[in-house]
Parts: structure tokens; C-alpha cells; sequence
């Protein structure tokens, strides 16, 4: 079904796909802190959570809390924004695929920071919005998000354990060919490895 709120989501996007690309910079000071803050408070959502979650559960809780923070920081820059893009992809995906719930506000205030460098991942998050949902989709989804949390929990080391989170997935292509898949793997990948790339490097 096609909402209000699925039309004004595309309309901001096809605008933003067209905007000028951005030039790599050195980052702000803020952004370390962004990242610093952030990313801290998603690493300790995987051991400090009610025992009664299940691994979906506590995955959806862990991106609303890093999302949250990005959201609502004064920040904007290259790293910010390509942590919104890899946030807003894999959320619309979850809530698309009802793995997570819908935050519509969240979603509003990451586009706002993801637009600061707009790129051709828009094209993918508009394709992601649009597609349907097949069954295999969500298997390949709730199949790896299990996977994840469970490293997540055991070792929290996100420059080991995103790559893998998007490696499942990647291989989940093979008996999965949904589009809305593919669209989140032409976006979810390059944007969170670029966040990777100040972390881990």
C-alpha cells in the first residue's frame, strides 16, 4: 500500500538523488565524537538489555538507540551522513520486512543528515521504500540479524562483525533474489565501511 508518508519519503529522495555529489574532507571534531558517542552506546546495547529479549529484539533496540543518537546530534558532515545512509537503509528494510518497528520520526531526521552528502545510495533507499516483501527476504533478514547478535555478544568488535552482518546477507543472495535485498546491499555495505574506514584503519 502507498501512504502519505511512502510519497513524501520519495519525493525528498528523488530530490536529494539529484543533488551535487560531495567532495571527501577531513572530518570535523565533531563527528569523532559523533561516532565516538554513538557508536559507544550500540555496542553497549548488546550487553546491558532485559534477559527476556529475544536476538531480534535486542538487534531492533540496539539500531533504534544508535539512531536515535545520530539523529538528534547537532552534527553534520561526510561521516555523519554516510552513518545516517547506513542506518536509514537497514531500518526502512527492517520495518519493511516487519522485523522492527516503524520510527517515522527517526527516519525524517536521519534523511535530514544523510542529505548533507546526498549520492546515488538515495536511488537504492527509494528502491528499498518501493519493493515488495517476500518471504525469503525476511528469512535471509531474521537468519543473519541471529548471527549478528550473537557476535555482537560474544565478541563486540564492529570492525570484524559488520562486514560479516552484510556477508551473510550477501550470500543469502543466492537463494534469495529479492530486490529489496539487493537494494539494501548496494547501500548498507559501502556506507557502513566508510564509517569503518575512521574507525578501524
Amino acid at each position: 500500500m502507498v501512504t502519505s508518508l511512502t510519497l513524501g519519503v520519495y519525493a525528498v529522495l528523488c530530490f536529494l538523488s539529484h543533488a551535487r555529489s560531495f567532495e571527501a574532507t577531513e572530518l570535523k571534531p565533531c563527528e569523532h565524537q559523533v561516532l565516538k558517542s554513538c557508536l559507544g552506546k550500540f555496542v553497549h546495547a548488546f550487553s546491558d538489555f532485559d534477559r527476556s529479549l529475544t536476538p531480534l529484539e535486542i538487534h531492533c533496540r540496539a539500531d533504534m538507540i544508535l539512531a536515535r543518537c545520530t539523529a538528534d546530534s547537532t552534527c553534520n558532515g561526510k561521516a555523519v551522513a554516510s552513518l545516517s545512509k547506513a542506518l536509514l537503509s537497514y531500518l526502512l528494510f527492517d520495518a519493511k520486512l516487519q522485523v522492527c518497528p516503524r520510527e517515522t520520526g527517526v527516519y525524517w531526521k536521519l534523511m535530514g543528515k544523510a542529505g548533507r552528502a546526498p549520492g546515488k545510495s538515495f536511488y537504492q533507499i527509494m528502491k528499498i521504500i518501493l519493493s515488495s516483501t517476500p518471504t525469503c527476504a525476511r528469512r535471509s533478514d531474521v537468519h543473519c540479524l541471529r548471527e549478528y547478535v550473537h557476535l555482537m555478544r560474544t565478541n563486540p568488535d564492529l570492525c570484524v562483525n559488520i562486514p560479516k552482518k552484510y556477508g551473510c546477507l550477501q550470500k543469502q543472495t543466492n537463494i534469495c533474489r529479492a530486490r529489496i535485498l539487493k537494494s539494501l546491499l548496494a547501500v548498507f555495505p559501502v556506507e557502513a565501511d566508510s564509517v569503518l574506514h575512521v574507525l578501524c584503519y
